[in-house]
This record gives C-alpha cells, sequence and structure tokens, in this order.
C-alpha cells in the first residue's frame, strides 16, 4: 500500500518534479537551436553531403549535392 506523505513532503516532491521539468523544458530548447544550426549548415554548405543508411542507399543530401545530381 502507497505511503501518505505530510503536505511539507509533498511540497517538496512537488518543487522538485517542477525542477525537473524546467531542466528538461531548456535542454529540449538546446537542442532544437542546436538541430536547426545544424540543419543550416547542412543546408547551406557549399560541399556536397550526402547521408546514407547502412545499406549505402542514400536517404538526405543538401543542395550542393543536389546540383550535382
Amino acid at each position: 500500500m502507497p505511503q501518505e506523505l505530510s503536505a511539507d513532503a509533498l511540497v517538496q516532491k512537488i518543487a522538485l518534479l517542477e525542477e525537473e521539468l524546467a531542466k528538461s523544458r531548456e535542454a529540449e530548447a538546446r537542442l532544437q537551436k542546436t538541430l536547426k544550426n545544424y540543419a543550416l549548415l547542412f543546408e547551406n554548405s557549399e560541399d556536397y553531403i550526402l547521408v546514407s543508411d547502412h545499406e549505402a542507399k542514400p536517404v538526405m543530401w543538401n543542395s550542393a549535392y543536389a546540383r550535382i545530381i
């Protein structure tokens, strides 16, 4: 049977959960910024970039590569 928490313990647990949630949101925001930067770098590179899967099948390429095919 679950143990009941005192009001103070419950408030403390809620505060910890809010802190974890804030950290998670900050990490998600940093990840999205990083992904956006990589996408800009990938698409705006003048170098040919081709990404293939484990079977050597092309799965994505940038516009510089698309111009040569």
